[in-house]
């Protein structure tokens, strides 16, 4: 398995430094809210981290940003799904919504989201024609069927 190195510059001393649960073998790395944050019943935030995260440009990976499940379950909250491109370096802060009608706060210090480190394919983009597509189109199982296509 590949080691890969996440450059990170504290930018508020007093949070906690990222952590990676269980000994290391959690999927992704654990961050802490920089600042008490309450967010309001339909409301959303940003929930700052006191730190920036940045992956080099020459790698191929990326970072994504999800809260630790306990936060959506017990809190009701949701994370807007962050994709963080490999040469980032800014601020690394979480957009969360409160999905619940009673304020929700997160605590300076607690370990509310988590991110994962993800390999990118190369991607390339084959432009068809109409008559190329319905051919293609054609061969796929799956076809046109979209949400809830596959059944109960």
């Amino acid at each position: 398995m590949k080691e890969v190195q996440i450059n990170m510059v504290v930018t508020n001393p007093e949070c906690p430094l990222p952590k990676t649960a269980y000994g290391g073998t959690s999927a992704a790395f654990d961050v802490a809210c920089a600042k008490t944050t309450t967010i309001g019943p339909g409301e959303y935030k940003i929930v700052p981290t006191g730190q920036r995260f940045s992956i080099d440009e020459s790698e191929p990976y990326y970072m994504q940003v999800h809260l630790r499940s306990s936060y959506g379950f017990k809190k009701g909250l949701r994370c807007h799904i962050g994709i963080i491109d490999a040469g980032y370096t800014g601020d690394f802060g979480v957009s969360v919504v409160n999905n619940t009608h009673e304020p929700q706060t997160i605590s300076a210090g607690d370990y509310f989201a988590q991110v994962l480190v993800i390999e990118k394919p190369k991607v390339s983009i084959n432009k068809m024609t109409d008559a190329q597509w319905l051919e293609y189109q054609e061969k796929q199982a799956r076809g046109e069927g979209g949400f809830g296509s596959s059944g109960k």
